[in-house]
C-alpha cells in the first residue's frame, strides 16, 4: 500500500504522521500507532484536530505544525486516508477540512 510521511519541525521538536492503509503512526513526544478501526470520530476544537478513539483517548494534532505550502497536500492526504477507512467527522471538523458537503 501507499505510505505517506510528513515530518513537521516545530520549535526544534519533530512531529511526524505516517499513513498506512489501515493505521497511522503519530509521533509527537512519543510514537503512537493508531488503527483506523479504533478512531470513532475526527473532531475540531480549540484550533486543533483530535482523533477520538473507542477507548475514549484522543490524539491531537495542530494544523499550524504543517507549513502553509504543505497544508493543502496534508489535508488531501488525510481526507483520502480517512474516507478509505470510513472515519466519521464532527460537523466543525468537516467544515474545517472542506468535507461538509459529504
Amino acid at each position: 500500500g501507499e505510505i505517506l510521511y510528513f515530518l513537521l519541525s516545530v520549535k526544534r521538536k519533530n512531529y511526524s504522521i505516517v499513513f498506512f492503509s489501515d493505521h497511522l503512526f503519530l509521533q509527537q513526544e512519543k510514537e503512537f500507532k493508531i488503527l483506523a478501526e479504533e478512531i470513532t470520530l475526527v473532531e475540531y476544537r480549540h484550533e486543533n484536530f483530535y482523533l477520538v478513539l473507542s477507548s475514549k483517548n484522543s490524539f491531537m494534532f495542530d494544523p499550524e505544525f504543517i507549513s502553509k505550502k504543505d497544508r493543502a497536500h496534508f489535508h488531501a492526504t488525510f481526507l483520502d486516508w480517512a474516507h478509505k477507512n470510513k472515519l466519521q467527522f464532527s460537523q466543525e471538523a468537516a467544515v474545517r477540512l472542506g468535507t461538509a458537503h459529504q
